[in-house]
């Protein structure tokens, strides 16, 4: 492998791992706002927790701006999105058949295999990312527009902003531009991974990215798919488990609290509370 084929492939790792981190908080926060928001029974529970799952929401939702701000902020990591697509046209000669062929080998196949293997694949050319680069221009230009005043303004110097500027700020961020803007580094990188590795020609897959629809199409279990769709079903599976579970029958005070630490204290060592119990408290008395 050249220094540049590294180069790439250190862009895509950043790129697959801020996308997944983007998509996991942002999505686990949407879709759990979402039952938490629509069922009564749920809004219940969680208002006896609220100071709990106000604290969580927010975190999600600070973690996923964050990631966010790896891929769109013009000043942040070496690694934006912004990046990467200059690298792309920079050295366009990775993404040649030639050069397929030559990364096929160093992975072990035969020069023949190599070869038939490389043969017709796409030799990308500038133009070739003309519509990902246009695509990538209106997500860049949202975030500057709407996440990017909260990350500077909120995050980072959180107390100097009153409640309605706050308010204000929150109000201009639309879930459904957020979804997207979200994807969008899902859809890149499995599409610049089909090129390095295959040669496919660099066309961007539509997906869903509404959590409402992705809710009534639900993966199945042990399926390989778009990541945003097994955030959507874990934090589903989350709520209904919230739903169904039986309430507490007594009210969770400090006592309780002691002895669910004690016995967790004790499962590490392998010990019970049975174990601890004096052998002679049931000895009858002479």
């Amino acid at each position: 492998m050249n220094q540049f084929e590294q180069r790439f492939q250190d862009h895509l790792a950043a790129l697959k791992n801020d996308g997944r981190a983007a998509s996991t908080f942002v999505y686990t926060e949407i879709t759990l706002h979402h039952f938490f928001g629509g069922d009564t029974d749920l809004f219940d529970r969680v208002n006896e927790h609220a100071g709990f799952w106000n604290s969580v929401l927010a975190a999600l939702q600070t973690a996923g701006f964050i990631a966010l701000g790896r891929m769109y902020d013009d000043g942040g990591s070496a690694h934006t999105i912004r990046a990467l697509l200059r690298f792309l046209e920079d050295y366009l000669g990775l993404f040649r058949p030639a050069a397929l062929e030559a990364r096929r080998i160093g992975r072990g196949m035969t020069s023949e295999s190599a070869r038939s293997f490389a043969e017709g694949t796409w030799t990308l050319k500038a133009s070739d990312l003309l519509p990902i680069r246009e695509e990538f221009e209106h997500f860049r230009l949202l975030y500057k527009e709407k996440i990017e005043p909260i990350r500077h303004n909120v995050f980072a110097h959180a107390g100097k902003i009153s409640r309605e500027e706050l308010n204000q700020l929150f109000t201009k961020v639309f879930v459904r531009d957020l979804e997207r803007m979200v994807v969008f580094p899902l859809r890149l990188e499995r599409t610049l991974f089909g090129l390095y590795m295959n040669g496919i020609a660099p066309a961007l897959e539509s997906v869903s990215t509404n959590m409402v629809d992705i809710l009534n199409d639900l993966p199945g279990d042990a399926t390989s798919t778009w990541e945003h769709f097994h955030v959507v079903k874990s934090a589903a599976a989350l709520a209904a488990w919230m739903k169904l579970t039986p309430a507490p029958t007594e009210k969770i005070d400090r006592s309780i609290i002691e002895r669910i630490v004690r016995h967790m204290d004790l499962e590490k060592i392998g010990l019970t509370e049975d174990d601890l119990e004096d052998p002679a408290r049931d000895r009858p008395v002479k």
